[in-house]
C-alpha cells in the first residue's frame, strides 16, 4: 500500500518543480520504492512458502485422522458407503480443506489488512471523497453475501458429483473381468462420460457465478468511478 504513496510524491516532485533541479529528491524517492518493491517481494515469497508448506502438512494430518476414522468405522458403515465415495474424500475433499483454511485465509486476512491501511491513507488525503467512494461497500457486501451462499452449494454439489464419478469408476474398473466378459466396455463409458458431463455443468455453472460476481463488483466500481 506505500508504493501508490510513493508514486504520488514522485509525481508531486516533477510536477511541482519543472524547472528547478530536483534530481536529489527524486532519487531518494525513487531508492526508497525500490526498497519497498524489494521489501515487499521478499515477504510475498515468504508467505508463499509458508503459506504452502502450512497447507501440506494440514491436509497430510486431515488424510491421516480421516483414514485412522474410517478404519475405525463399524463393518455396517463399509456397507452402505462405497469405496469410490470414500477415496474421494481422501483425496480431493482434503486437499479443498486443505487450500481454504491456508490460501483463502491468507488472502482473506491480506485484504482486510490492505483494506484497512487503504481507507486510512484516503480519509488522511480526502476525507470527503473518501466517504463517498466507501457507499460502494453496502451493495458489494450484499452481492459477496449472495454469491458465497450460492457457491457454498455449487462446491457441496461439485464435489458430491465428483465422489459419485469416482465411485462409479473404481466399481466398474475392479470388476473390469465381468465388463469385458458381457461385453459392456462402451454402456460403461457412457455411464461414465454421463457422472463427467454432469461435473462439467457444474463447474460451468460456479465460473459463470464467479465471473457475474467479478463482473458486477467492477461495474460498481467504475460506476462510482466515473461518478466521483
Amino acid at each position: 500500500m506505500s508504493a501508490p504513496f510513493f508514486l504520488g510524491k514522485i509525481i508531486d516532485v516533477i510536477y511541482t518543480n519543472p524547472t528547478e533541479d530536483f534530481g536529489d529528491s527524486l532519487t531518494r524517492l525513487c531508492a526508497g520504492l525500490t526498497c519497498v518493491f524489494l521489501c515487499g517481494a521478499a515477504a510475498n515469497s515468504i508467505r508463499v512458502y509458508l503459506m504452502q508448506s502450512s497447507g501440506q502438512s494440514i491436509v497430510n494430518r486431515l488424510r491421516t485422522s480421516l483414514f485412522s476414522s474410517i478404519l475405525r468405522q463399524e463393518v455396517a458403515f463399509f456397507d452402505k458407503t462405497r469405496t469410490g465415495e470414500l477415496i474421494n474424500r481422501l483425496s480431493s475433499d482434503t486437499a479443498l480443506l486443505g487450500h481454504s483454511v491456508t490460501e483463502n485465509l491468507s488472502d482473506g486476512l491480506r485484504a482486510v489488512a490492505q483494506a484497512s491501511v487503504g481507507v486510512g491513507m484516503m480519509f488522511f488525503v480526502s476525507p470527503s471523497l473518501a466517504t463517498f467512494v466507501l457507499s460502494v461497500v453496502p451493495p458489494i457486501s450484499v452481492l459477496a453475501v449472495i454469491y458465497g451462499r450460492y457457491l457454498r452449494k455449487l462446491s457441496k454439489a461439485t464435489q458430491d458429483s465428483l465422489a459419485e464419478a469416482t465411485q462409479l469408476a473404481e466399481e466398474r474398473i475392479g470388476n473390469i473381468r465381468t465388463i469385458r466378459a458381457f461385453g459392456k466396455e462402451m454402456t460403461e463409458v457412457e455411464k461414465y462420460t454421463s457422472r463427467v458431463d454432469q461435473l462439467l455443468q457444474l463447474a460451468r455453472k460456479e465460473a459463470l457465478a464467479r465471473a457475474g460476481f467479478f463482473g458486477a463488483e467492477q461495474s460498481v466500481l467504475m460506476a462510482m468511478t466515473f461518478v466521483s
